[in-house]
């Protein structure tokens, strides 16, 4: 008896608390009337993930080293879009309202994110964009008749905590840098790029659906 009163109140619990209401993310357009723009994945009212598109156009014939030129751009241009939302548009009242707006209409009006909490993180990823976005990644690539698309992200498995991602980052690159010199003063190994020699379809990163 005693047992099932423990459970009952812990269901009470979590149907009570809004950290367990949202079970879905929501993906919110930051630039709706844009289809090449950058997306925000949230749930109860944190970043689960930032994604942003880039393109380039291929003109005249098709050759693989245009395609490849184009490619370089399109990611370039993704990237800079991210980098220009955190360190410049993440924390501004725009961003707030649109937040608000897109997670009060996809929740129903349940209070399941606090909006100063949203402002709290916006401000943290803020602060510490430099060192965030050396976690962007390709995620996918959208090869069109004269151009390709390109979209990048950064999703909750390398936003780790705003405050000990850059401790982190400069960590593994001073790991990286004395793996380096072992590898400098060992005899016998070589690295092999694995680059795909296809012009290829629309290719996707294995885990880019969680971005």
């Amino acid at each position: 008896m005693k047992k099932l009163s423990l459970i009952l109140i812990f269901i009470m619990f979590i149907s009570s608390n809004p950290v367990f209401s949202q079970t879905e993310e929501t993906e919110i357009e930051m630039e709706p009337d844009e289809p090449c723009g950058l997306n925000v994945k949230m749930k109860d009212g944190k970043f689960s993930s930032i994604k942003a598109c880039g393109e380039k156009s291929v003109a005249g014939k098709i050759t693989r080293r245009k395609v490849r030129k184009a490619k370089k751009v399109a990611i370039m241009r993704a990237k800079a879009r991210i980098a220009k939302f955190m360190e410049e548009e993440i924390a501004t009242e725009e961003t707030y309202d649109r937040i608000e707006k897109s997670l009060s209409t996809e929740l129903g009006g349940e209070e399941t994110f606090s909006m100063e909490e949203v402002e709290t993180q916006t401000e943290s990823i803020k602060n510490s964009a430099k060192a965030l976005l050396k976690g962007v990644k390709v995620i996918e690539e959208i090869p069109y008749e004269d151009y390709i698309e390109v979209w990048v992200g950064i999703n909750l498995k390398t936003m780790k905590a705003a405050d000990s991602m850059k401790y982190n980052i400069e960590k593994d690159h001073a790991e990286g840098e004395r793996a380096a010199d072992k590898k400098k003063v060992s005899s016998g190994s070589s690295t092999s790029s694995s680059k795909s020699k296809k012009k290829s379809n629309r290719r996707k990163s294995a885990d880019a659906d969680e971005f």
